[in-house]
């Protein structure tokens, strides 16, 4: 069968396919077709069997045989039905997505975009070639930040795979619900993600990768919409999955996730332990991983939750030096690290050291971010406050110029951050002149 299937590849070019195979990196068409499965084989000649060989080095994600036969398949689609068929257009789309993954990305934007525009006046609202069409073309406009069209693009296609593709069902539902969950319309994409969710589970069984993935996704949409009793049940199957697939740095992904679900439902012991078996595999993965700073201020506010201050503020500072070797000590990651910790001190009463925290890391976003940034006014309205104690406190010691010299700081701060009508701003001027401080 294989050398019948040889031959009749051979015979869809005068040169045998040389071209084709050179293209391809493949020495022979034996070789082409050594490790495909036998339904792509079986019942198929000619052009055909090269359009499904081309689907099978797809889903193998190995693309340069992939772009070799679709670009063979894109000239004698255009020979036989011409470069504005819909036929042809799919095969451009196609060739457009593959060249997408290649890292040719604007080539293959325009490509799959070009496609889209020519088909769609041809064809009927549910005609199932919209399928191929729209998954390239939303992929590039989601990445250009174009989701209205996106969306447009696979609620067609979604008309046309439920009455003629179910095969590709799963797919179109999960593209289509990210796209409304970047839009920002989470509670419409949930019933689109659970459905994908289920599609990928029934096909390819629940601890398959594709599913894997399909899951987090649900969870996480349940979770930003605060439905936290559904989220726990998906990260948990999640992170069972990923726990028997050997995946650590998944397991630990998911770990935290979970973690934060399971402390708003009370479940906090648990919480915890998925906190730190994530820490403690982070801790291990990278000099330092990317994610540890992040994941040991999670830890942290757990601690913190339990009344362990000592321990809180010890993640907190190891925090803050993990992220100062990742993202640079005058970065915005490290001053939101500072402001952390200078909370936290705040918190337990030692405001001198939280001043100078906070102070540092005030500094650093106005610099970084600017003025009107919501996260610079987030930390100087803390600073201010605690800077509206301190001069409080100096008036009461009748320590006048502590209490001049914190509140020229605020009014330094509150003025261009927070606005000149601020509840803060009109606290500090209030202190200046009451006491003549200004």
């Amino acid at each position: 069968m294989t050398h019948r299937a040889a031959d009749a590849l051979a015979a869809l070019a005068p040169d045998g396919g040389a071209a084709i195979l050179a293209e391809a990196g493949i020495a022979t068409w034996s070789d082409a077709l050594a490790s495909a499965p036998g339904d792509v084989v079986e019942g198929a000649d000619g052009w055909t069997l090269l359009g499904r060989l081309r689907d099978f080095w797809v889903d193998q994600r190995d693309l340069q045989p992939a772009m070799a036969a679709t670009r063979a398949l894109l000239r004698e689609a255009v020979t036989q039905v011409g470069a504005h068929h819909p036929d042809a257009a799919v095969e451009l789309a196609v060739f457009g997505d593959l060249a997408m993954r290649a890292g040719r990305f604007r080539e293959g934007a325009s490509l799959v975009e070009r496609a889209w525009r020519t088909a769609l006046p041809a064809l009927a609202p549910d005609d199932p070639r919209l399928v191929a069409l729209a998954g390239p073309v939303a992929w590039a406009w989601v990445q250009a930040g174009r989701l209205d069209e996106a969306e447009e693009a696979l609620s067609r296609a979604l008309a046309a795979c439920r009455r003629h593709r179910p095969d590709a069902l799963g797919v179109v539902v999960a593209q289509l619900g990210e796209v409304r969950a970047r839009r920002g319309r989470t509670a419409e994409a949930i019933p689109l993600l659970a459905e994908a969710h289920r599609w990928y589970a029934t096909r390819f069984g629940a601890d398959h990768p594709a599913t894997v993935s399909r899951c987090r996704q649900l969870a996480a949409a349940l979770q930003t919409e605060q439905r936290w009793v559904e989220a726990v049940p998906r990260w948990r199957e999640a992170w069972e999955n990923l726990t028997r697939a050997g995946d650590a740095e998944g397991c630990a992904a998911v770990a935290v996730e979970l973690a934060v679900a399971l402390e708003v439902l009370g479940e906090r012991a648990e919480a915890l332990r998925r906190l730190e078996e994530s820490v403690g595999w982070t801790r291990g993965a990278g000099d330092p991983h990317p994610l540890l700073s992040a994941r040991l201020s999670v830890l942290a506010n757990a601690e913190l939750k339990r009344g362990r201050v000592v321990v809180a503020e010890g993640l907190l500072r190891e925090a803050l030096d993990a992220e100062r070797r990742v993202s640079g000590e005058a970065s915005v990651p490290v001053a939101e690290r500072l402001a952390a910790l200078g909370g936290l001190l705040a918190r337990t009463g030692r405001v001198d050291e939280a001043l100078g925290w906070l102070d540092t890391a005030a500094s650093l976003l106005r610099g970084q971010l600017g003025d009107a940034d919501p996260r610079t006014g987030a930390v100087v309205d803390m600073l201010v406050a605690l800077l509206i104690e301190r001069a409080q406190a100096a008036l009461d010691a009748r320590d006048r110029e502590l209490a001049a010299m914190a509140l020229a700081r605020a009014w330094a701060l509150s003025g261009p951050v927070l606005g000149h009508v601020h509840a803060r701003t009109r606290a500090v001027r209030d202190l200046r002149e009451r006491h003549r401080l200004a």
